[in-house]
């Protein structure tokens, strides 16, 4: 469900969002209902209002989420391992990424998004990742302006707190790492989903190099 709100927030139809549209019809629906103009009366009236009403919470709930679910390892990963070599500056890894991206001052959430994660030289870890034309529903489309390469950058020194374990995305569960970092206004997390053991591993050396 986390992932069709999500989907229905994202795709645009004629200005507004697929969730705005559907909220507001269940909403006249509701009103139309009240006023003896659909059949049901107040009894068709209430369901439509809860309805719309459930479809907010559940938005606004997943939207606090991400979209996604994280369960923490039993046992935390070490970046020690089976002797994992580090992470060099320039060389990328590739990650799916869950998070909050930017490109100059406009940022969108992103949710299991392709991409890769690179260390610079003084480092920094930069996340990248690409979103491509999409439609939903066969009406909704995605905005042109959310299309492209997003970013997050991460100062080793100001990460937080690093977990391992998995995350959850439309029911499968994929090894990944929950990221919570300083970005200089309030503190951000990120997800970071990863194929093979030996990138995460790495990738969590990156963050702990502080």
């Amino acid at each position: 469900m986390n992932h069709i709100v999500y989907q229905l927030h994202r795709h645009r139809f004629a200005g507004w969002s697929l969730l705005r549209w559907l909220v507001s019809l269940l909403l006249l629906a509701a009103l139309l209902a009240a006023l003896r103009l659909l059949p049901g009366g107040w009894v068709s009236s209430g369901v439509a209002l809860m309805a719309a009403l459930a479809l907010v919470v559940l938005y606004l709930r997943a939207r606090r989420r991400l979209f996604v679910r994280f369960r923490p390892a039993a046992r935390p990963s070490s970046p020690r391992e089976g002797n994992v070599p580090p992470l060099l500056p320039g060389e990328q890894i590739p990650v799916r990424v869950t998070g909050v991206l930017t490109v100059g001052n406009r940022e969108q959430v992103l949710v299991h998004a392709p991409g890769y994660l690179e260390r610079f030289r003084n480092g920094e870890i930069a996340i990248a990742a690409l979103v491509p034309p999409s439609r939903f529903l066969g009406l909704g489309a995605l905005p042109p302006k959310q299309e492209g390469m997003w970013y997050a950058f991460v100062d080793p020194g100001r990460v937080r707190h690093v977990d391992a374990g998995e995350v959850v995305v439309r029911g499968a569960r994929l090894r990944a790492l929950s990221v919570a970092y300083e970005t200089g206004h309030h503190t951000a997390r990120v997800y970071l989903a990863f194929e093979r053991e030996e990138d995460l591993r790495r990738a969590l050396a990156a963050f702990l190099a502080a």
